[in-house]
């Protein structure tokens, strides 16, 4: 809070400062505080004396009390030296950030998406819900909206500067008058039934750059490729579908299909999905996209 800040700041700069540096390490005397050096004079002799009373205890061997001084207040004075120069660098208006952090199972994503909110994060979650605004076509994945309701925590406000982030990407959010927070996501959901299941046309550019080269880029030359070799040769056609991986976990799957690999992703996009889901465990993170992004997926 931009008053705490100005408040710490000042007590830093008026009382603190000169407690430490002129008082405590130096030769003034307060109402209440001494320097260090009259503390020492005082209690040194006591202190002798009650080394030589109790020395059948047996302690380690013994600091001069004066030496302990001298490294106390090497302490004191490098922490000072850090400290005060950090806390007047602070900025009074400071910005606000809150982060959410989402994940769902892959053809799951209604049923299984999780969001948190970091526990670094000054925000609490007070309640959120995710509505889909484009369903999913033979081009394009489908398009959730997520919208959350963040209270500050206490000894925190959200201020018209506010900044939210969705899985580290920022995201627009909006201050009601009674201070909580309105965020609000728009991302693809890559698990609806079709070709989608396996196939996507970025991940596979990039993972099989020669491919992409070979085919111009092209989205339908490359996925005619994926169709006619990159099935047999197990390419990976997003993140989520391997069968060698699938294979090890239902060796039943071999008897099954053997090295007819293509019948792995056919057989899982036309009827299996829903068997070989519990098997499929990689999560998605889902990232957020514009909402002009969004608009321009959902034209027709």
């Amino acid at each position: 809070m931009p008053e705490f800040r100005a408040a710490i700041q000042r007590i830093c700069e008026e009382e603190l400062y000169s407690y430490v540096n002129d008082i405590l390490l130096g030769d003034q005397k307060g109402r209440y505080l001494r320097p260090i050096d009259e503390y020492v004079s005082h209690i040194e002799k006591a202190m002798e004396m009650n080394q030589r009373l109790w020395s059948v205890i047996g302690w380690a061997k013994r600091v001069p009390l004066r030496e302990q001084a001298e490294s106390f207040k090497s302490y004191i004075s490098g922490r000072m030296e850090w400290l005060y120069p950090r806390i007047m660098a602070w900025e009074i208006d400071t910005v606000q950030t809150v982060e959410l952090e989402a994940t769902a199972k892959y053809l799951m994503l209604e049923d299984s998406f999780e969001i948190k909110v970091p526990r670094w994060t000054n925000g609490h979650m007070l309640e959120w819900r995710l509505e889909q605004i484009a369903e999913a076509s033979e081009e394009n994945y489908a398009i959730w909206q997520l919208t959350a309701v963040l209270e500050p925590l206490e000894g925190f406000v959200f201020t018209p500067e506010t900044r939210a982030f969705f899985n580290e990407g920022e995201v627009p959010c909006r201050l009601e008058e009674d201070g909580t927070l309105i965020v609000t996501a728009v991302f693809e959901d890559p698990s609806y039934k079709d070709i989608g299941l396996v196939y996507s046309h970025e991940y596979y550019a990039q993972k099989y750059p020669e491919v992409a080269e070979e085919c111009d880029n092209d989205p339908v030359l490359m996925a005619e490729y994926f169709y006619d070799y990159g099935m047999e040769e197990i390419h990976l056609g997003n993140p989520f579908f391997n069968p060698r991986a699938l294979s090890k976990k239902l060796p039943e799957l071999v008897d099954e299909y053997g090295e007819m690999w293509s019948s792995y992703y056919w057989d899982f996009i036309d009827m299996r999905y829903e068997e070989w889901l519990p098997y499929v465990t990689e999560a998605y993170v889902p990232k957020a996209i514009s909402l002009e992004e969004a608009g321009a997926l959902v034209q027709p």
